[in-house]
């Protein structure tokens, strides 16, 4: 229940991500990442419960040997397990890719607040340099 509830959540992290428009390599909103890092700390929080059950062993009595019961409980176990590294490895991945855009957004804002002063700096440089611009060289 709870394993398709949480891919049903990344259906629509997914669906939210292309309706916004965010593309490869692309960042997305802080929203995206706090719900991407949210879900991280979710799955983190299961992982025990997902050891405990990779770690159980199905007792078969002899006598009442059921092997296509013992098979359908080892390939729902099977499923269960790649359906959560599938989860796992998408949670992962987005979680890296919003937190390189986030990087590139800050350091692109942190670039556009600077514009004003290297700006200031071109003219005042150009200013200088003006002057010795109209005198030429005579060599």
């Amino acid at each position: 229940q709870w394993l398709t509830e949480t891919e049903d959540r990344m259906s629509r992290m997914e669906a939210e991500a292309e309706a916004e428009g965010e593309g490869e390599g692309e960042g997305g909103s802080e929203a995206a990442l706090r719900a991407a890092r949210e879900l991280h700390a979710e799955l983190r929080r299961q992982q025990p419960l997902v050891d405990a059950l990779a770690d159980c062993v199905v007792v078969v009595d002899d006598e009442a040997r059921d092997d296509a019961g013992v098979a359908e409980i080892e390939d729902e176990l099977r499923a269960l397990g790649e359906r959560w590294s599938h989860a796992c490895q998408w949670t992962l991945a987005r979680l890296a890719r919003l937190t390189r855009g986030a990087r590139r957004g800050a350091r692109l804002l942190h670039l556009q607040r600077r514009r004003p002063h290297a700006d200031r700096l071109e003219d005042t440089l150009k200013q200088v340099n003006s002057p010795y611009s109209q005198y030429g060289t005579n060599t």
